[in-house]
C-alpha cells in the first residue's frame, strides 16, 4: 500500500518498553497501540522523514516525544542480574557471529548464570516479554539491518549476522518488519535508515574482527 512506517529500536534492559506498555493499549503480548503522543509523534516523523538530519539528532528529538517525560527516570521493572547477563551474552554470541543451534545456546546461557533452561526461559520471557530465542532472532536482524545500511548485499548482511542463509534471514526480516529486505533496501522507495556513529563502528569492529580470526 502507500503507507508510511516508521520502525524505531527501543534500548534493551531499560525503561523504555515498560513506559509505553504503561501508557498505550494491549492488542496482544507484545503488541500495543495508541501512543499518547500519536498525532505530534507522526508529524515529527514525518518531517525527520523529508529533512536531512543526523542519526544523533534524530534520537535526541524523537526519544522525549516515544518516552512520556512524565515516565523518563521512573523504575517500573526491576531486571534480575541474570538476564541482564544473559542479553549481555547473546549480543556478544551474535556479534562475533558464534555458531551455535537454538538449543545449544539456551543450554549455555542457563548454565552460565546457574539456572535451569526451563526457569531462564520463564524469567527472561517475563522480563524481556518475549521468548530468548526471539529475542536473539531480533537482535540478530538488528544487526543484519546496520550492514544493509553500510551498503552491503542480503546475503553479505545475512552471513554477518549469523543466519544460516539468506532465505532464513529474509524469512525472519520480513516476519518481525512486515517487508522482505530486498523490498526496504534494494528497491524504490527504500527504506532510509538512521544509525548512530558508534552502532556503525560496533559492527565495523566485528567486521574487522572477523576478519582477522579469518585469516589466522
Amino acid at each position: 500500500s502507500k503507507a508510511t512506517m516508521a520502525i524505531y529500536y527501543l534500548a534493551p534492559l531499560t525503561q523504555d518498553y515498560p513506559a509505553l506498555e504503561h501508557r498505550m493499549k494491549r492488542a496482544a503480548d507484545g503488541l500495543y497501540y495508541q501512543h499518547p503522543h500519536e498525532d505530534a509523534l507522526v508529524e515529527k516523523l514525518t518531517y525527520l522523514r523529508d529533512n536531512p538530519i543526523p542519526p544523533e539528532t534524530v534520537y535526541e528529538e524523537l526519544r522525549p516525544m516515544i518516552i512520556p517525560p512524565e515516565l523518563q527516570g521512573v523504575t517500573l521493572t526491576e531486571f534480575d542480574p541474570r538476564i541482564i547477563k544473559t542479553v549481555q551474552r547473546i549480543r556478544e554470541s551474535v556479534r562475533e557471529n558464534e555458531a551455535l543451534s537454538e538449543n545449544d545456546t539456551l543450554s549455555e546461557f542457563a548454565a552460565e548464570v546457574h539456572l535451569s533452561e526451563s526457569r531462564l526461559e520463564k524469567l527472561f520471557k517475563e522480563q524481556m516479554g518475549i521468548p530468548i530465542t526471539k529475542y536473539r532472532l531480533r537482535y540478530r536482524v538488528f544487526i543484519s539491518i546496520i550492514h544493509l545500511a553500510t551498503g552491503k548485499t542480503v546475503t553479505e548482511a545475512a552471513v554477518a549476522a549469523g543466519f544460516a542463509s539468506s532465505a532464513h534471514f529474509s524469512r525472519s526480516f520480513s516476519a518481525i518488519n512486515g517487508v522482505p529486505p530486498s523490498a526496504a533496501f534494494l528497491k524504490p522507495p527504500f527504506l532510509e535508515t538512521l544509525v548512530a556513529q558508534d552502532v556503525f563502528d560496533m559492527v565495523s569492529n566485528q567486521h574487522k574482527s572477523l576478519n582477522t580470526s579469518g585469516s589466522e
